[in-house]
């Protein structure tokens, strides 16, 4: 098992995160020892822009799995920051302020009801490094939570529409 102890020391060079690693699970060992590292309260800010893009996707990811269990206040304060300072470098975190606000102003039943339905609708799985493409015709009818506008409008429906959309497969 391996060792995420951020007090350890790593002496490879670990590569950046290529475009098909778009969350935690997706990482190599050494990549995930350096996230942590770099989010925990040791953190080093060069690493901040390495791991923006898969800290954002975390969150939009926790927004959706386990909002009434994170810890709100910090959250915000985290996500307020980093676009009050640098959300002309990280775009993540202006996408993940959006749901945020959006999440937080829905009535707790209906937040609960639609985050259980986006998370059902996540097909993502953790992802190999190997390269493959998929070929599609009209709408993408992938639904997993990632982090791009598109998915915050997919995720502004309707709770009717989600469902409608669940049915179809």
């Amino acid at each position: 098992k391996a060792n995420y102890d951020i007090n350890a020391s790593n002496p490879k060079i670990i590569n950046y995160p290529n475009l098909f690693q778009e969350r935690f699970d997706h990482l190599d060992e050494n990549q995930k020892w350096e996230y942590l590292k770099t989010f925990s309260f040791e953190g080093n800010g060069r690493l901040v822009y390495k791991y923006s893009q898969i800290r954002c996707q975390e969150i939009l990811l926790g927004l959706i799995q386990n909002f009434d269990s994170i810890n709100i206040q910090q959250l915000a304060e985290e996500i307020n920051f980093f676009t009050k300072h640098l959300s002309d470098k990280i775009e993540g975190y202006t996408i993940v302020s959006e749901a945020f606000s959006y999440l937080q102003n829905l009535e707790i039943n209906e937040r609960v009801e639609k985050t259980k339905l986006l998370n059902e609708l996540d097909n993502s799985e953790p992802r190999s490094s190997q390269l493959t493409f998929t070929i599609s015709f009209g709408r993408n009818h992938d639904k997993k939570i990632h982090l791009d506008y598109d998915y915050i409008k997919f995720m502004k429906m309707s709770l009717n529409q989600l469902i409608h959309f669940q049915n179809r497969g």
